[in-house]
């Protein structure tokens, strides 16, 4: 499943009971890694880029309608998630449903490659990466009801090679998304934010781009990367007005042999939560003071790991963290995903399971009347 976390936790915070927040606070902890055993198998996507990159870039497009005076108030939301009847293999559909898990509707009429899907902070539109046949992948739009599918970028090679991670500015004028560019990192049909921002904020040397999120002020963006040639990644921020580009992290390669991923922004902009070698960690948004939230590592140190924790999510009060915990299978990627949340405040606790499914990614809906 592919479920927006950080809109999820607003779905917790409104829901009756029996599911409340102070019903999750009052579970026992969960045994890592959670058992397989659903009957539906729901996808753990990873997006894979080519190795060979000639340019990366993020991209920045406004859009025509205002941004949002005040922020959007808690609210339930329908759960949209990416699901698969046999993860990693596809057939892909958007699928979503109410908090409770009752009523599950598609959102696709039919199977394809969908993922990443990200609603638009008022709720009306979902931005997604969309691969048609053999084609590229790019960001496409739909609307809430499922309609209305179109491509939002286009990308063609050998100027383009893939368009992935959208991510919605905080006021929902805007909307960045990471470009492989097999020509450079020039964007061939870039469109000027409001405010004569730039349009494209160029990467030069850095590969595998990913996990975009916003800085709750608009001005910067996080995203995960890797320097041209190395397989190890780094949190990385850029400067949207200038496209300025900052290195946060840095860890020794034998501390670190996968790196740094899936950066997440807390809701006062003074911590990034993210994912380095399969455990959680938190460090000050300038990078400093790194510090680990949670480990999947068995007591011991020398057993083998039974579990990868990653995509971590801050609650909209910045008091928890949600994230997904895969269990260990080969090849990467094929495992049973499930979501549990901790305190943010206190790192070596155990993490609490929310509700029975398995859930990887982000997309929910906040809600705007019925449907």
């Amino acid at each position: 499943m592919m479920v927006d976390v950080e809109r999820l936790f607003r779905t917790l915070d409104e829901l009756e009971p029996p599911v409340t927040w102070p019903d999750v606070e009052a579970r026992q902890p969960g045994t890592l890694p959670p058992n397989p055993g659903s009957e539906r198998k729901i996808l753990a996507t990873v997006v894979a880029l080519a190795v060979a990159i000639a340019g990366i870039a993020i991209a920045v497009r406004a859009f025509r309608h205002p941004a949002l005076q005040q922020p959007l108030g808690p609210g339930n939301g329908l759960i949209t998630y990416v699901e698969s009847a046999e993860p990693g293999n596809g057939p892909w559909r958007l699928v979503d449903i109410e908090p409770d898990g009752s009523g599950r509707r598609l959102l696709t009429a039919e199977p394809g490659r969908y993922a990443d899907p990200v609603w638009s902070p008022d709720g009306s539109k979902l931005a997604l990466t969309l691969t048609v046949g053999t084609g590229t992948t790019r960001i496409a739009m739909m609307n809430a009801d499922g309609s209305g599918l179109t491509e939002f970028t286009h990308c063609d090679p050998p100027e383009c090679l893939s368009d992935t991670s959208p991510a919605w500015a905080p006021d929902g004028s805007r909307i960045a998304w990471a470009r492989v560019s097999g020509a450079g990192a020039v964007i061939p049909e870039s469109i000027f934010v409001q405010g004569g921002e730039r349009p494209t904020l160029p990467l030069p040397g850095l590969a595998f781009v990913g996990g975009l999120t916003w800085a709750p002020d608009g001005n910067s963006i996080a995203f995960a990367a890797s320097e041209e040639g190395q397989e190890r990644s780094s949190i990385y921020v850029v400067n949207v007005s200038d496209g300025a580009v900052t290195r946060l992290t840095d860890c020794p390669l034998s501390e670190c042999p996968v790196g740094d991923l899936h950066p997440s922004w807390s809701p006062d902009g003074s911590t990034i939560v993210f994912a380095r070698d399969n455990d959680l960690y938190i460090m000050s948004a300038d990078g400093s003071d790194v510090r680990q939230l949670y480990s999947c590592q068995p007591s011991g140190g020398n057993l083998p790991r039974l579990c990868s924790a990653m995509e971590p999510v801050w609650s909209p009060g910045g008091e928890e963290v949600a994230f997904s915990v895969e269990s260990e299978t080969w090849p990467p990627g094929h495992g049973q995903r499930d979501l549990y949340v901790m305190a943010a405040d206190r790192c070596g606790s155990e993490p609490f399971p929310i509700g029975d499914d398995r859930i990887d990614g982000r997309a929910v809906r906040p809600r705007r009347g019925h449907r």
